[in-house]
């Protein structure tokens, strides 16, 4: 898939194609009657389809899977992260204030992508940090060079196998 394209999963969803839930199938819905209204009087948002590509290519273009088979090899992101980095960093303010959704939280059954070796190392203002070591308010390098404030961290579990 390419960097940023989440329209084929879009699709899929929309045709049954592809098994979602209830709230993916909520949020792909919401999405496309959102672009049906951005920038009007009522819905002041739009969709930055580069500010989407900027933030998938982060994953390709900066991360390397760290063990496994796969291990040195870009880390590319599955259609369904595609669809949730890109809504979360696509939809702008129309007062240049920033994106729309400044925080999310999502829920994904077991070994499907969700974890990250707690020595993965991450670009910082002033060199470098690891995911073990990043704390809430500390600055990290976006996919633009831009530094990033980190608004949330979860509690690292050292008990489960990375794959």
């Amino acid at each position: 898939m390419e960097v940023g394209n989440f329209i084929p999963y879009v699709d899929r969803v929309v045709n049954g194609d592809v098994v979602v839930g209830k709230w993916i199938r909520l949020a792909v819905e919401r999405h496309l009657r959102d672009l049906d209204r951005q920038s009007t009087e009522d819905f002041p948002f739009y969709f930055d389809e580069k500010k989407a590509r900027n933030a998938c290519g982060f994953f390709s273009g900066l991360l390397k899977h760290s063990i496994g088979e796969h291990a040195g090899q870009p880390f590319h992101l599955e259609d369904w992260q595609v669809f949730f980095v890109s809504l979360l960093f696509g939809w702008q303010r129309d007062d240049g204030r920033g994106r729309r959704f400044r925080q999310a939280f999502f829920t994904v059954a077991r070994k499907n992508g969700k974890a990250e070796t707690l020595g993965s190392v991450l670009p910082t203002p002033t060199g470098t940090t690891t995911m073990g070591e990043v704390e809430e308010g500390d600055y990290l390098i976006g996919r633009d060079g831009e530094p990033v404030r980190v608004l949330a961290t979860s509690e690292i579990w050292e008990d489960r196998p990375i794959y």
